[in-house]
């Protein structure tokens, strides 16, 4: 899911008594329990530091993002 960095997106849940699993970037999973609201927003005054790796493409990358967790077709 990509976004604007100007928007804010808010996460809760629909029904009463449900249980979501949240998961942000690959990283570590967070459960949200019904009545609790996540609001992620862009950090202000952060800077980030890319590194490039000569070995690998960009579109590779994605593709790899992208598909995982798919199951093959066999």
């Amino acid at each position: 899911l990509v976004i604007p960095d100007n928007a804010i997106l808010t996460i809760k849940s629909a029904k009463p008594n449900e249980v979501i699993k949240l998961t942000l970037d690959g990283q570590e999973t967070t459960v949200i329990t019904s009545g609790e609201i996540i609001k992620v927003t862009k950090k202000k005054n952060i800077k980030v530091n890319l590194v490039k790796n000569p070995e690998r493409h960009y579109y590779q990358t994605l593709k790899e993002k992208f598909t995982h967790g798919t199951r093959d077709s066999k």
